[in-house]
This record gives structure tokens, sequence and C-alpha cells, in this order.
């Protein structure tokens, strides 16, 4: 009988990737056996650690911004430490967050008035500089006409949508082609607006939402209908609605046909009883109140108030008196005010505007009588002399720069506009201090002359005196 002896073995974890014995941070491993003394062609145990696998390298701590993810930028508010494996922390700089205006007392601001033709992007470096340079206000023309020789005069981008082109017969404009626009739904043409501009606007004033910053928004711009032409280009003075009052006057249609005018006379901007067909300036105009007043309360966060018109002014006509012309300036201020009020508006976010020859005791204070909380805005000063003038001549009213101020010693653009001077700023904002004036706004001059206008331009000095940052 012949018994063998049994030959011993070990078995060992072996790391399935290297084939080596596995060592605490291999992911994957099997137990294998192994004779202790291999013969010839028997597979030999390893006795090298693997070295595929290894310890992890020690995290490192990296600051980043908790919106983006980023590293901060100049404009984070909230960051926090995060730990990373190194060559996976982020590296670029947070391009999400936004300077974020101080709103203490008193708020300033320089405006670039016609912002709609403008680049987002250029428009967003435009309010953080103004932020950075301590302004918290904006005011914009929503619907205006000028500069009318530039690709960016703002009939071209309107919030009414432009039906056509017409033609002037008899006067100085004999023979020369103006827009036309439609101002109220119909059936031929639908709603009245140009989405595209609305949708524009919603990006604007969603930037300025997101910096904190107070917008007035001057819904019809008075300075588009001082003029002839101005006024040639105007969506209230040239629509289809009236530009045919008789529905056989011709005009062109974007596609190259002939369209005709619908037969409606609304009787000027400021109201009139149209037509035996029917159809007020009045009830054109409220189509506009309830989209406005629902599209600035869409956005979120955004401080915003309403302007029904900037400047707005209803001259004398024949043998009209001051009285009869202030009466329906102001019953159109009453008609946009109820309104807004009926849309959600609150009073003190409406701001009335009046210029000559209207009187302020016709139109403005009876509005103020019979709507306490609205805010009368008062235009003109650009030096601490006028603004001590305007201030006194009318009590409670907000001041704003938006004019001629010949005591104005700062910036003079092509226009002849002048701004205060770095000096002047100082002493405006003492003077706002000392006298509990909440507000005041100026124009950045430096962006605007006879035949250009470029945002690019923009300097902010004026605006650091006016905050007190120099």
């Amino acid at each position: 009988m012949c018994f063998f002896k049994k030959r011993p073995t070990k078995e060992l974890t072996i790391c399935a990737l290297s084939g080596l014995l596995a060592n605490e941070y291999c992911v994957e491993t099997v137990k294998r056996r192994y004779y202790v003394d291999p013969r010839p062609g028997e597979p030999v145990p390893p006795i090298e650690a693997c070295t595929v696998h290894g310890a992890p390298p020690e995290p490192i701590r990296v600051t980043v911004c908790t919106v983006s993810g980023k590293r901060p930028g100049p404009y984070c508010r909230s960051t926090a430490e995060r730990e990373y494996e190194p060559g996976t922390e982020p590296t670029t700089i947070c391009a999400v967050c936004v300077p974020v205006a101080d709103p203490s007392f008193p708020r300033t601001g320089m405006d670039y008035y016609q912002i709609i033709p403008v680049d987002l992007a250029l428009i967003a470096a435009y309010l953080d500089a103004l932020v950075v340079a301590g302004g918290s206000l904006q005011r914009y023309f929503f619907d205006f006409t000028w500069p009318l020789n530039l690709a960016v005069a703002g009939w071209h981008f309107s919030p009414y949508k432009q039906v056509g082109w017409w033609v002037e017969t008899g006067g100085e404009f004999e023979g020369q082609t103006f827009p036309l626009f439609t101002i109220s739904r119909s059936d031929e043409y639908g709603e009245p607006w140009n989405e595209a501009i609305w949708d524009k606007w919603r990006i604007i004033l969603g930037m300025c939402a997101e910096r904190g910053i107070r917008v007035t928004l001057s819904i019809y711009d008075w300075c588009s209908l001082k003029h002839g032409d101005d006024k040639r280009h105007n969506p209230l003075m040239q629509n289809v609605q009236h530009h045919g009052a008789d529905g056989f006057s011709e005009y062109t249609k974007m596609d190259g046909s002939i369209g005709r005018g619908y037969g409606i006379h609304t009787g000027g901007v400021y109201g009139g009883f149209g037509s035996e067909a029917g159809g007020a300036m009045k009830d054109f105009q409220l189509e506009m109140i309830k989209r406005i007043a629902a599209f600035v309360r869409s956005i979120p966060g955004l401080d915003y108030r309403i302007m029904p018109g900037n400047e707005m002014a209803r001259p004398p006509e024949g043998t009209e008196t001051m009285a009869e012309v202030d009466a329906i300036l102001r019953e159109w201020h009453e008609f946009w005010i109820d309104e807004l009020k009926r849309c959600g508006v609150p009073e003190e976010r409406i701001v009335v505007s009046i210029s000559g020859p209207n009187t302020r005791e016709g139109v403005t204070i009876p509005l103020k009588e019979k709507y306490p909380c609205i805010v009368e805005q008062i235009h003109g000063p650009n030096s601490p002399e006028s603004m001590a003038g305007f201030s006194a001549s009318y009590p409670g009213a907000e001041i704003d720069g938006d004019g001629f101020d010949p005591k104005a010693a700062g910036y003079k653009n092509e226009f002849g506009h002048k701004m205060p001077s770095i000096a002047q700023c100082r002493s405006m904002r003492q003077y706002m201090i000392a006298h509990g004036l909440a507000q005041y706004e100026t124009f950045n001059g430096y962006t605007e002359g006879r035949e250009w206008q470029d945002i690019g331009r923009a300097k902010w000095d004026e605006q650091r005196a006016l905050s007190g940052k120099i």
C-alpha cells in the first residue's frame, strides 16, 4: 500500500485587475489558493502588493460661489469652502452673480433713456457699472421715436406692431414715406404687440430686478410728439385705427400689398370720442394699460414704477383756454391712474410728469389731491442751485435731471445738455440729505451726440459723487 502526503497550500487575496496581492484600496478582489512550494509549471503565488491601486490623494479645500459652484468673482455674496480631489476643483471665475445696488437714502442714478435698441451684453455692462458706482435708479422710454435718422431710432423698436408704410400728401412732408402701426387688436392683425420687443424688455427689466435697480418706465414720450417729423413716426399718431378716418385711405402693407384705414378716428392722443363707428383713443390705450401692468408685475423682484407719459403736454388749439387744455391733460392722467389701479398697480408706483405750457395748478395739484400717493416728477435741475430752487417751488415733488440747466457746470454734449460737475454732484447729495429728497436721477450725457448714440461711452464719476463714493 502506498500513501501520498498532502502538499501544503495557502489562500491569498488577489487584485482582480493587477493579479498582485490585494491592498486595502483594490476595488475588486478574488480568493486564490496556491501551493506553498510550487513545482515547475504550477502557478507561483505573487509576493508583491498591487501597485495599480493606492491611497487616494488628499482632498484640497477651495472657496467657491454657492450659486455657480465656480471660484468667487467680485460680485459673489455667498461663498463656501468645499473639498475636491486634486485636478477636479473649479478653476473658472463665477459669471453668474452680479452687483446689487445699495437702496439706502438718498437713491441716485444716471439714465440711458433709449435702452431698448442696445445689445444685451452692453446693457448688462452699463447696469453693472451703474451699481458699482453707487447708482440704484434707471428711467427708460418705453415707446419713443427719435433719433429719427439712426438705425437705433425708437420707432424701429416700438412695443406696437408695424403693419406698413404710408405716404404724406400735401404740406412740408409731401411725398415722404412714414411707418404705420396698429395699436389695437383686430381680425386682420391680431394682437397689436411687437412681441420680440416685449421679450427684450422682459430681459432688460429682469437684469434690473436682479441688480436691485428701481425702474421708472415712461410708457409714452411726449418729446416724440413735439415736432412734425417725430409725430409722423409715432404709433399713437400714425396707425391704421385712425390713419384712414373715412376707411378709404390707402397704405402699403409690410408684404407690399395695399391696405386701407379702418375708418375709426381717435381724436388725438388724449381722448376723443371716436366717430360713429366708435373707438376712442382711450379705448386703445386701455389695452396698453392692461398689458404693461401685468407685464411689470410678472417680472420677479422688479421694483417698478409706471409713468404714463414723459413730460406730457396739451397745448391750446384755436380758441381753447389753458383751463380747458389743463382739464384734458388732467382727465387723461385720471384715466390712466384709475385703470392702472384696477390692474393692481399701487398709487405709489404711478409717476406723473407734465411740461409746459400746462400748469401744475391745473393738472398735477388736483391729481395729487385726488390720488395722494402718486409721485409728481419735475424735470430740469442739474445743479445744486436749481435743485434747491425747484425743491422750493415744487414742494413734495421728485426732482429729475432730464433737461437744460444753465447753472450746470459739467460735461456738455452736442445737444447743449450739461451734466452737473463732480463738485456740484457732491453738493447736490448733501442738499438731498439735508432736505430729505429721496431720489434724484440725471442723464449720462457722454452717451449721446447729434448723429450718434453709444452706451459704451458712458462715464461714472458723476454717479460716484452723487452716491458719496468720491
